[in-house]
């Protein structure tokens, strides 16, 4: 009987440590975007979905602020923040902003069926269609899509993870309207 209380209390404080070890971990996770704020745009260059060329970010330089919307025609989520985006865009890109896409699909067709259905009405669409082997979620340290880098003129990132509401906030604050 008290040697299995004893097994018992030993495997308890093995979980316990291990547990305390991967919460550790996960507090500084490599995907913690918030590491990330602050920092230099990466470069991101891409095929773009329409032309035989590549997109960079430094052709987004023109802009006041971009959002680099991570994001897959496979991904419900994504899909229904797309309106937000579209709103947000036909809102301020007159103003400066815009909004630069990257894919994370694996499909060419079905990405392109999604950009038409969304209404996804600006010019930047890029995509590896290599899915979750894309380097940039490393690089941009997410692990769920959508995910969204929001930039300024300099390719500071000012913000991450910003939608729905809080994308119409900051945008607001930004830009006065």
């Amino acid at each position: 009987m008290q040697i299995k209380i004893i097994k018992f209390i030993v495997i308890a404080i093995i979980i316990f440590i291990i547990g305390v070890f991967f919460i550790s971990l996960n507090k500084t996770s490599f995907y913690d975007t918030k590491n990330i704020e602050g920092q230099i745009l990466t470069n991101i260059n891409l095929d773009h979905f329409s032309e035989d060329k590549f997109i960079k970010e430094k052709d987004l330089k023109k802009n006041n602020y971009t959002l680099i919307n991570f994001w897959a025609s496979w991904c419900g989520p994504c899909r229904r923040e797309n309106p937000n985006v579209v709103s947000a865009y036909k809102k301020y890109n007159e103003a400066g902003f815009e909004v630069f896409s990257v894919s994370l699909d694996s499909d060419r067709s079905k990405w392109l069926a999604a950009i038409e259905k969304d209404g996804l009405v600006w010019d930047y669409h890029v995509s590896d269609l290599k899915k979750w082997a894309t380097p940039y979620k490393d690089i941009y340290k997410f692990s769920g899509i959508p995910h969204t880098v929001l930039v300024d003129r300099d390719g500071n990132i000012i913000q991450t993870k910003i939608r729905g509401g809080a994308l119409e906030d900051k945008l607001e604050s930004i830009f006065g309207y």
